[in-house]
């Protein structure tokens, strides 16, 4: 595994599931090794914006024209040459800098607040003395001693927004270094920024108190105790007493987990030893609806297995490998300039080769204008229409609205 045992970025899985932990912590060669993504590469790329960003004292757009690279050591910012960006190499575009411009801002509101604060970056956080495995690197620290301390957390992904109320990631960065100081600030508070996800509103935040901190810390222990003793069982998962919920969303033994073929068996009303009939239409939606990103994730994680094993020479009954179907593409060995020629000799004219310039939307031109034209610009030449209906978890913070009998979702 290449995070660390205890890490903190995944505390939300091991917290929750114990026995998975340790099974994996007990069969890492049965442990796929992790992959990075173009979305990972992507927010390690906006990460190192960011502490430029506020090392240097300047904005994000200050170093718009470059590029960063993402390395398996690093990351190095070099020249940006339009069509050239090599693998893992990131254009600091607009979208980037707006992004990482909101987590500049903040912090910057935040030394105005407490201008008597010391902000440092990327700092070590280890949760105790005896134990190098349990702890990790924060985004940001705001420390006003005996006052305030506060830990912030950027997230450049738009997929999946994080919650911050028991946040544990957070929650053991800000351990860690309150333990530091021997627990003596008045109010400890943890942040997460998250600008690029369409439901952000603005960084959140919540405040525990001295006795919440220290009741999370010995969760944190008896958790891991619990889990280093379940390492030297090294029982085989079958046996295992395993917790299926949202952290099985990103576990890497979500595949061959046990307990979660059980949930979406019993979600979907199916029995799997069989050909799966159509759920009951006596459905429990609140129940379904609950369960419904972790079971995508999971069917989704099991064909993506199925299809690497076939793709290897193994057989899986009924199932077969095929082509994946393609669209005509103009010859590659061919000009622009011989394939206009060519449609001409076939009664087509040069224009028509080509679509017509479409208009920028409002998002992209308003990038263009300075910050503070950009309200004049929207009232003068923009509006927003209201979206249609869907549904959502009463967790979600846009409002609630009362449906209209007519009214029905875009995609009924």
């Amino acid at each position: 595994m290449s995070h660390a045992p205890f890490a903190p970025s995944q505390a939300h899985r091991w917290t929750a599931c114990p026995s998975g932990q340790a099974f994996l912590l007990a069969n890492t060669d049965l442990v796929p090794a992790d992959q990075s993504s173009v979305y990972a590469d992507e927010g390690t790329a906006a990460h190192a914006l960011l502490e430029k960003a506020l090392r240097e004292d300047m904005q994000p757009w200050h170093y718009k024209g470059h590029a960063i690279r993402v390395l398996d050591e690093g990351v190095k910012f070099v020249p940006y040459r339009p069509g050239s960006l090599e693998d893992r190499t990131f254009e600091i575009n607009d979208d980037m800098i707006d992004a990482v411009g909101q987590a500049v801002e903040y912090v910057k509101r935040r030394e105005q607040e407490m201008p008597d604060a010391d902000v440092s970056l990327e700092r070590h956080s280890r949760m105790y003395d005896h134990r190098h495995d349990v702890g990790g690197t924060a985004d940001i620290v705001i420390d006003l001693p005996f006052d305030t301390l506060e830990v912030a957390d950027y997230k450049h992904g738009k997929g999946i927004l994080v919650d911050v109320e028991d946040n544990p990631q957070l929650l053991m960065y800000l351990y860690g270094i309150a333990k530091e100081s021997g627990f003596t600030h008045e109010r400890y508070r943890y942040t997460i920024i998250q600008p690029r996800h369409p439901h952000y509103t603005g960084p959140i935040w919540m405040e525990i108190t001295q006795a919440q901190i220290l009741a999370f810390g010995s969760e944190i222990k008896d958790a891991v105790d619990q889990i280093d003793y379940l390492v030297t069982q090294n029982r085989p998962l079958v046996d295992l007493e395993l917790n299926a919920g949202d952290h099985c969303r990103f576990c890497p033994l979500k595949v061959v987990c046990p307990e979660i073929q059980k949930k979406a068996a019993e979600i979907a009303q199916i029995d799997f030893s069989d050909t799966p009939d159509a759920p009951s239409a006596d459905v429990d939606y609140a129940n379904v609806l609950a369960w419904a990103p972790v079971i995508e994730d999971w069917l989704k994680a099991v064909k993506g297995s199925a299809e690497a094993k076939m793709l290897a020479g193994q057989e899986i009954e009924g199932w077969k490998v095929v082509r994946r179907r393609s669209n005509r593409r103009w010859r590659e060995d061919l000009s622009a300039v011989e394939i206009e020629r060519g449609a001409c000799e076939h009664g087509v004219s040069a224009s028509d080769l080509y679509d017509q310039p479409k208009m920028r939307s409002v998002a992209q031109v308003e990038k263009m204008i300075p910050k503070d034209r950009r309200q004049a610009f929207n009232e003068a030449l923009a509006f927003k229409a209201e979206g249609g209906l869907t549904i959502a978890p009463v967790s979600d913070r846009r409002k609630a609205v009362e449906p209209v009998g007519d009214e029905f979702p875009d995609d009924v």
